[in-house]
């Protein structure tokens, strides 16, 4: 120590394993210092703030990305985006968990099938739904309204099925005793809240072997039926 010697005339190394001589060593210092000048006043395009306690990021799945403390993306093609924030099923991107969910803001109107809706979209479509009700009626009236004209119309069917049945009861089919006789009756039929009155009546040709019937039949709700019916014994 205390004796040590230069190595001098030592040319610029080009090789890897190349010895370096002062002139290029202060040259590359100088290209990091200008290098550093430049980053320094310049505007950053990228900023995080985070501690001591942070935890890495993991992306597991197939071509995910993960980006803040503790994000996962553990799903392929899937993106967590935010501390914590967890991305665990494929194609798609989370802002978020369970619990610390994160708002999307300043987006803007979608125009594409698959764009965001944002809030303003939202309550115009609704505001527009709303506009076509009638004057001075509410959603829910409407709804309700509809709900009980339609209720009103399965009723309706109901009655009238209920009266057809009816009908059908009481038109009489009673057969002459005697050929050449006619038989004229009267009958009345009930189901469920259906009812109705029916005259008919039934004639034997005089050689026994034509039977001719008609019945005609009035149901509680105002509808008519009749029916019309010709036999011949062999």
């Amino acid at each position: 120590m205390g004796a040590e010697r230069q190595i001098t005339n030592v040319a610029a190394g080009t090789a890897d394993t190349d010895a370096v001589n002062v002139a290029q060593m202060n040259s590359a210092l100088a290209s990091v210092a200008n290098m550093a000048a430049s980053a320094g006043t310049g505007s950053p395009t990228f900023a995080t703030n985070g501690d001591g306690d942070a935890v890495p990021a993991k992306a597991t799945g197939h071509h995910a990305t993960a980006m803040g403390s503790n994000a996962q993306a553990s799903a392929d093609n899937s993106v967590a985006i935010g501390a914590d924030s967890v991305a665990d099923r494929e194609n798609t991107v989370s802002i978020g968990t369970k619990g610390k969910e994160r708002q999307i803001a300043n987006v803007a109107a979608g125009t594409q099938g698959t764009d965001a809706v944002n809030v303003d979209q939202l309550n115009q479509t609704v505001a527009g739904a709303v506009g076509n009700l009638p004057a001075g009626v509410s959603a829910k009236d409407y709804t309700d309204q509809r709900f009980n004209s339609m209720q009103n119309s399965v009723n309706q069917v109901a009655k009238n099925a209920y009266a057809g049945v009816a009908a059908a009861m009481a038109m009489p089919n009673m057969t002459p005793s005697k050929p050449g006789n006619t038989v004229v009756a009267g009958g009345a039929g009930s189901y469920k809240s259906g009812a109705a009155l029916g005259v008919g009546a039934t004639y034997r040709s005089r050689d026994s072997k034509w039977l001719v019937n008609g019945a005609v039949s009035v149901t509680s709700t105002g509808d008519a039926g009749v029916r019309a019916q010709v036999g011949y014994e062999f």
